[in-house]
């Protein structure tokens, strides 16, 4: 399984785990050809690596706009012409390694700020997940699942291995009861009504 990126208004792949380079698990790999991606703080600068921040695409997929939504646009896609070209600002939050493999670490509208410290929802839910008393079952359109763990990019919008999971839902888990296996992860966060 190789785990991959992208939205619908980067029609819809901005990055991949390519085959034939390293695979870092649990990454959504580089940018494909011809696409820039970045890791920017609130005022679009570039984060350290390792820190976190929102990931911004730039590249010939990036939609131009929203349809007869020049507002929803303008906030989207920043730096932008009449022709397109702007940074296109994903509201997903990730970090970056020293090969500039990207980690999805949670959605930035999702983050809490507690005390001063960012608390991210994402963080709580793998914590919980590994508890043996969570378990919830799988769709019933869903095949049979593998008693070992299959687990997506946290907060991947894309290649969802369950076409059930939505943004409201939330990722689907299941539990191997027979084989008394680890959580196993179905799905991840998809945006829907697009």
């Amino acid at each position: 399984m190789l785990e991959g990126y992208g939205l619908s208004e980067t029609s819809p792949i901005a990055s991949f785990n390519h085959p034939g380079r390293e695979r870092k698990p649990g990454s959504i790999g580089t940018p494909i050809r011809d696409v820039r991606m970045r890791v920017v703080d609130s005022e679009d600068h570039e984060v350290p690596q390792g820190e976190v921040g929102e990931i911004v695409i730039r590249g010939p997929n990036v939609m131009k706009g929203y349809w007869q939504r020049p507002e929803a646009t303008a906030e989207a896609v920043k730096g932008a012409g009449e022709t397109g070209g702007g940074w296109l600002h994903t509201g997903d939050l990730a970090r970056v390694d020293e090969d500039g493999y990207f980690y999805i670490v949670d959605r930035k509208k999702d983050l809490i700020i507690r005390r001063g410290y960012n608390v991210y929802p994402r963080e709580i839910e793998e914590v919980l997940y590994e508890h043996p008393a969570v378990a919830a079952p799988a769709s019933s359109s869903s095949p049979a699942w593998p008693a070992s763990p299959v687990r997506s990019a946290a907060g991947c919008r894309s290649w969802s291995v369950s076409s059930t999971a939505s943004r409201s839902a939330g990722p689907l888990l299941s539990r191997s009861v027979a084989t008394g296996g680890s959580p196993t992860l179905l799905g991840s966060n998809t945006r829907s009504g697009w």
